[in-house]
């Protein structure tokens, strides 16, 4: 997982070109400008990156998107998805049991099926009218860390071409954002040099039954992402929560005791 961790600022590097001059990508964005509904729709950590792809698509395209949970999305949304409607299924393997439930009980009754996956040859690269690729590269580790990161790249730059298409992104604000993404794998790298100090923070974290993350916007599906992770690694309880939504309740939960990690990005 470590050596996964390292080699995200590359999978990065070589995401910057994914949908450029791609026919089918344009085809796809023409079909969601046009969709009545878009339902992006995944399990664990890739629900949690079709959540910030949601933000992504309502700041930059101006377009609202319902990121469902795959096992919901039967029971929930497809009593009512119609011909109007485009899924976009998110899921790194390609084989995630109820993403793959989902898009084969919309196939055939939607305008597009969309996978944004990691194999290509998986069953729903396969069985998605379009498979977007996230390029990451084998991801052994359980616990996705750069198959997330790439997941949000692609979902962000499709973001950019749907608010291009829209006419809600200008060619400049474009090419400002695309500009602004190349500086990202420098960025990263810079987060893995703080590994020293990030290890004397675990050390102290790893004396608490509990922790909270908190998150505002695209920062509050992160905030669930991180404490999906302390989960699934350390076996500690953690929950994240909509920044705002701390002082309906959990902050009664708050005491010495009870680390709380803030995502404050500066935007």
């Amino acid at each position: 997982m470590l050596k996964e961790i390292h080699e995200q600022s590359q999978v990065a590097r070589e995401l910057s070109h994914v949908l450029n001059g791609n026919k089918e990508v344009d085809v796809l964005v023409e079909k969601m400008k046009n969709a009545r509904h878009l339902y992006f729709i995944g399990c664990g950590t890739s629900y949690h990156a079709a959540s910030v792809g949601a933000v992504y698509f309502a700041q930059l395209a101006g377009r609202a998107v319902i990121p469902v949970l795959a096992p919901q999305f039967i029971p929930q949304y497809a009593p009512t998805v119609d011909h109007e409607d485009v899924g976009i299924f998110v899921s790194q393997s390609g084989e995630t049991a109820d993403t793959l439930a989902a898009l084969r009980h919309v196939s055939g009754k939607v305008a597009m099926t969309i996978g944004v996956i990691n194999v290509p040859t998986s069953s729903i690269a396969r069985e998605t009218d379009v498979a977007l690729p996230i390029l990451a590269g084998p991801e052994i580790s359980v616990a996705s860390t750069k198959g997330f990161t790439a997941q949000l790249l692609v979902l962000l730059l499709l973001a950019l071409k749907a608010g291009q298409d829209r006419g809600t992104l200008t060619a400049a604000q474009v090419t400002e954002h695309l500009e602004t993404l190349r500086g990202l794998p420098a960025f990263m790298a810079q987060a893995i040099d703080l590994e020293t100090a990030i290890e004397a923070l675990a050390v102290k974290l790893a004396e608490s039954r509990d922790a909270l993350f908190l998150g505002r916007g695209t920062m509050f599906p992160l905030a669930l992402e991180a404490a999906l992770k302390l989960k699934e690694l350390s076996y500690m309880h953690a929950e994240g929560y909509a920044s705002g939504e701390l002082k309906h309740g959990p902050i009664a939960l708050i005491d010495k005791a009870m680390p709380v990690i803030v995502f404050a990005p500066r935007d």
